[in-house]
């Protein structure tokens, strides 16, 4: 979610308690400085100076939220809220918070509020991209528009995210950001062609950004176009050679095309550039299998388990890779460690019952074997 810019906030008119402004003074720099717990004590003593004074549990909610607490910045910020009721600013603030933690739903709420308070759309703005995203960033209507776009994304409701794209569009048309948060809704939807107009246009209004260039590729990977995704992400990666992602999403797409050492390639340089990437290591492992490199491929799996002990997928990859070794009973106990972890894994219970029936086969034909000597 973007983070709205330092600006002029909603304040309703109070006197002024200078000893309590002079605590949070010290305590904004202090944040800046990430001294945070220094910090913490000095926006205390300004709250409990002026404890009616929203700007007091603002600048605390701020201050956590630095700090990475985010839950207790949300306390915070609707203390602020209900002393200042029209602090758009803390509801901007609030959204940004509840987007970390995954609670989409309340975050799209706040961004409602802050359209609700501040009215219509803004008249569209255009100028130099380094203007645009400031203006983007300062407009509270924009901002609460595009962030509520972004948490409706984040929880799959991809046509509705669109509809909030569009609006952010009418009053900030040149935003690169915008138009790529339009184009990963559209490529969610299957609707590829549309967002790959909209990577190039983010990418236009912000040239040679290594991540659009990416956001292209991924999309010509979701068509089918393999070739054309290659070119992509060895694009990006002459860009940004040292994002980990596109080093993985090529090596997935050389998986794809059965270039199996080039895709090991790939991965092993994703994994240096991120080495506690369990995901990595599985993708590498099933490359691995497909050369007929089992004992490596093993060691890939073993090593993501080690660092992701409660990773389901690593075990799914285990279990799957124990099947095709023929060895079930093993495969067994990694796919119900798998579906203890994620019960909602279908594809580790698909596995499973290939499983159950490998260990079922010897001994339905013992059985049979058995009856016809009269022995049962």
């Amino acid at each position: 979610m973007a983070r709205r810019a330092d600006t002029k906030r909603r304040r309703p008119a109070r006197k002024i308690n200078k000893k309590a402004v002079q605590y949070a003074a010290k305590g904004e720099i202090l944040r800046m400085q990430g001294r945070y717990r220094e910090a913490k004590a000095c926006f205390e003593q300004a709250a409990r100076v002026d404890p009616n004074n929203a700007d007091h549990h603002y600048n605390m909610g701020r201050m956590l939220y630095s700090a990475g607490k985010p839950e207790e910045a949300i306390v915070c910020f609707d203390r602020a809220i209900s002393l200042n009721p029209g602090d758009t600013t803390a509801y901007s603030d609030k959204a940004i918070c509840l987007f970390d933690a995954q609670e989409y739903d309340r975050a799209v709420e706040c961004c409602d509020q802050v359209i609700q308070i501040t009215g219509a759309e803004c008249e569209p703005f255009r100028g130099t991209a380094e203007a645009v995203e400031q203006y983007l960033l300062n407009q509270e209507p924009v901002l609460a528009t595009y962030n509520r776009g972004r948490a409706l994304d984040a929880m799959g409701k991809y046509a509705e995210a669109i509809e909030s794209f569009k609006a952010a569009l009418r009053m900030c048309p040149d935003s690169h950001l915008v138009h790529c948060s339009m184009g990963y809704s559209l490529e969610s939807l299957g609707k590829f062609k549309e967002a790959i107009r909209h990577f190039e246009t983010a990418l236009e209004k912000s040239p040679g950004n290594a991540t659009y260039v990416s956001a292209i590729a991924h999309t010509h990977w979701q068509m089918g176009e393999l070739k054309r995704a290659l070119a992509g992400y060895r694009s990006a990666i002459s860009v940004d050679p040292n994002d980990a992602n596109f080093h993985q999403d090529m090596g997935n797409i050389l998986l794809d095309m059965e270039m199996y050492a080039e895709a090991c390639e790939a991965f092993d340089l994703a994994i240096n550039l991120k080495r506690n990437s369990a995901q990595i290591r599985l993708d590498k492992a099933v490359a691995l299998m497909c050369m007929g490199k089992t004992r490596k491929a093993f060691s890939c799996i073993d090593d993501a388990i080690k660092l992701e002990p409660g990773y389901a997928q690593a075990h799914l990859t285990k279990g799957a890779a124990l099947l095709d070794a023929g060895r079930p009973r093993e495969a067994l106990k990694c796919l119900d460690r798998a579906i203890r972890l994620d019960p909602a894994n279908e594809a580790a219970r698909e596995k499973r019952e290939v499983a159950l029936k490998q260990l079922d086969g010897p001994k339905r034909g013992l059985g049979s074997l058995l009856r016809r000597w009269g022995r049962t």
